[in-house]
């Protein structure tokens, strides 16, 4: 059971519903629609084709609106590109106009406003770099520092520079009224810089008339700043490498990374790390050895999820990206949980009743043994709060609302579960039962930890914990049987030709069926030969021996 999520970015690659099931399968949590690129109907058919595949393979996916902030950006060129010399010197203004030798256009209307002579101008993520000299009528003029090939539309990112556009512009106000019309579960809002970004936004979507999670996207240099200020506000955070890197030293972005993750898991917020982790992958079936390393370095370090961008938007091997990843960090955490209990005082939640809770129910867990804690959570919030300690115990959030399930599919650790609206203590031991279903191994006589808010009303607090006996559940499933919970109960199939008998799968079988007998990996005898999660059997073998045959 994996615990890392993997965000994966939506594109021209994936308007594919058949791509999107594939992408689900292989192991993607939460799709993100990225709003600097795109019309809104192309972004409209991506989130139906994603309800659409969700529904189909019965696994919750969350998805994501990546606002586009301020970015800047350079215009159009005569024959889509401008070639720059170093030494050359060329004018900078806001213009819809070709560009053409010695003038580039801009998107940014404030551009001659906010650059002064001796400032930094970066282009294309830092590949060219200009020096602003002077403002005159005409524009901005800058020397080439280091040229190169200039293309249409690449970044400009301007290091230093008091940018006076606000992080929450027009568009992404428009694009945010059409983002919640569609119902996407999470918000990001790019270049924050200071919290009183992120109560602009919460400000917007409270008018909106909508309740939603905000993650705050870390890319620039005054958001490190006062990153403990954004870090109370913010329900998620995300470090843009990408940008950051241009805005800093890029040797400084390892360090940041390991930093932000660290604070953000004192302040109980969940981090995801972005950029260029796969990048070769865009052209290549395979990622560099640089690139696996990045991947395990970031779990490692903490991180909730790992993502993907143009990898899976742009990129030739989009199902292979995802797979990929879910091996990185499948074996990453293998290695990482071997060694790391789970993390005693770490969190400081804003509410001491549920964070002593979900400390309470980790430390219960742990030295109980226990099988895996099944957490009530109309929100998910508890859930997210129970997931900070990272629980070497499986943990399965269950909740009647939609968002909520969806939600948690963002955060490490948690598999959500939807179930019927419930509100008397009762229900819930049949419920536990169930949850208790999909969580790798455990049989009936484990014992589970539960959690939930008392008889859960609308808005409870979670206020309740107590240990269960998973009691006798009936016979095996068939291969007629419905999906269970948020993914299928499914067939392994073993094939003895092709097996080598090397002990992967049985060390990462979690329900203990598998063994090495005869020369060859084999279901235990009198096992059922059933797969409740994505098999971690199948990520495992070299030979591809071992699959497991999960319902169409």
């Amino acid at each position: 059971m994996r615990r890392t999520k993997i965000v994966a970015t939506m594109g021209p690659a994936t308007l594919d519903g058949a791509v999107l099931v594939e992408l689900i399968r292989a192991g993607m949590s939460v799709a993100r629609l990225n709003f600097s690129h795109g019309t809104r109907e192309a972004h409209q058919r991506q989130f139906e084709l994603l309800r659409a595949a969700s529904a189909e393979t019965g696994q919750t996916v969350a998805v994501l609106a990546d606002l586009q902030g301020p970015k800047i950006r350079v215009g159009q060129f005569e024959g889509g590109a401008l070639t720059l010399r170093d030494g050359d010197r060329v004018t900078i203004r806001p213009s819809k106009e070709i560009g053409h030798d010695g003038v580039i256009p801009t998107t940014y209307e404030r551009f001659c406003d906010d650059v002064k002579p001796g400032d930094t101008v970066l282009l294309a993520d830092g590949e060219m770099e200009l020096r602003a000299e002077e403002t005159t009528d005409a524009g901005t003029v800058c020397v080439v520092v280091h040229g190169g090939e200039l293309t249409n539309h690449k970044g400009i990112n301007l290091p230093g520079v008091d940018v006076s556009e606000p992080a929450l512009t027009e568009k992404d106000r428009e694009d945010l009224a059409f983002a919640l019309d569609l119902g996407v579960d999470f918000v990001a809002l790019s270049f924050v810089r200071r919290p009183q970004d992120l109560l602009d936004i919460k400000r917007a979507i409270h008018d909106l008339g909508a309740v939603m999670p905000v993650i705050a996207k870390i890319e620039k240099p005054e958001a490190i700043d006062c990153l403990d200020s954004i870090l109370r506000i913010a329900d998620v955070v995300m470090i843009a490498r990408g940008d950051l890197g241009v805005e800093m030293p890029l040797e400084r972005v390892p360090i940041l990374q390991k930093r932000i993750i660290l604070q953000a898991h004192r302040r109980s917020v969940p981090v995801i790390t972005a950029t260029q982790m796969l990048q070769s992958m865009v052209e290549s079936p395979r990622p560099t050895r640089a690139e696996a390393s990045d991947v395990a370095n970031a779990i490692y370090d903490g991180t909730d999820a790992v993502m993907l961008s143009a990898e899976t938007a742009v990129g030739a091997f989009p199902v292979q990206t995802v797979r990929t990843m879910d091996r990185i960090v499948r074996t990453a955490e293998r290695a990482l949980l071997l060694t790391t209990p789970f993390q005693d005082g770490l969190t400081h939640s804003v509410s001491v009743h549920a964070n002593t809770i979900a400390h309470a129910a980790c430390q219960a867990a742990h030295d109980l043994n226990a099988r895996g804690l099944v957490v009530f959570s109309r929100s998910g919030a508890t859930a997210r709060l129970i997931s900070m300690y990272r629980s070497r115990q499986p943990v399965i959030g269950v909740t009647p609302h939609d968002c909520g399930c969806r939600r948690m599919a963002l955060y490490w650790g948690v598999n959500p579960l939807l179930v019927e609206e419930f509100d008397k203590g009762e229900e819930m031991v049949p419920l536990t039962e169930q949850a208790a279903r999909l969580i790798p191994g455990c049989t009936p006589g484990d014992t589970v930890v539960v959690t939930s808010g008392g008889s859960m009303p609308e808005g409870s607090v979670t206020d309740s914990l107590r240990i269960q006996t998973v009691q006798a559940w009936g016979p095996a499933p068939t291969a007629d049987d419905p999906p269970v919970g948020p993914q299928a109960t499914s067939p392994i199939a073993i094939d003895e030709i092709a097996c080598i008998a090397c002990g992967g799968c049985v060390m990462a079988c979690q329900r203990r069926v598998l063994e090495i007998a005869g020369g060859v990996a084999r279901v235990v005898e009198g096992r059922e030969p059933w797969c409740v999660r994505l098999g971690d059997c199948e990520g495992v073998c070299p030979t591809g021996a071992i699959t497991v045959r999960r319902p169409s």
